[in-house]
Formats: C-alpha cells, structure tokens, sequence
C-alpha cells in the first residue's frame, strides 16, 4: 500500500517509504572498520562483510565471499520489501565515523 501526498499545484503524488538499516562496525585498535554488520527492524542481522588481510586464505567464493546464493537473499529481501510498499532503503551507523546519521 502506497502512501499519497496531495499537493494543489501538483496533484497527488506518491511519498517515499524508507526501510532503515542499522550497521554496528567491528574496529581495530586505530578505530578502522575490519567488519560491519546490518540488521533489520527486528534486529536480525541480514549481511555482514569482514576484511579477510589477516586470512586471505578465507577469500574463497561461497565460504567468506558474497557468492550467488547471498545474491539471491538480497534480490528477495529487496521484493519483499517492495510487497511491504518501500521503495527506498538507508543504513544507520550509530558511530558517525562510517556512514549516514539520523
């Protein structure tokens, strides 16, 4: 279900609908991100990506790497989120240092 503005001089148009993400960053010891995770509304973690320098042996598709299968989960979270009648997303980051703030 959309949401509808009306303006006189521009009729009815239709209002963005924004679905936030919170992103929580692991640092290290010279605060530079080494890992961000994001979650939902529910507080579920949806994605999470990490550095692997300290294991580049872990840089292997389906293991550590966004592979087709997390591709695909995304493309359904994003429908999903279109059913519920969003059609904009953003991320949080609490921290300021990473990303957007509210």
């Amino acid at each position: 279900m959309r949401n509808y503005l009306s303006i006189p001089s521009q009729g009815v148009i239709p209002t963005k609908k924004t679905y936030q993400f919170n992103a929580e960053y692991q640092t290290d010891d010279l605060d530079f991100a080494v890992g961000v995770s994001l979650f939902d509304q529910n507080d579920n973690m949806v994605f999470s990506a990490w550095n692997l320098n300290e294991c580049p042996e872990d840089a292997v598709i389906g293991q550590d790497l966004f592979d087709e299968k997390d591709f695909i989960k995304a493309v359904k979270l994003g429908m999903e989120l279109a059913k519920q009648g969003y059609d904009d997303v953003k991320y949080v980051d609490p921290t300021g240092l990473y990303g957007p703030q509210i």
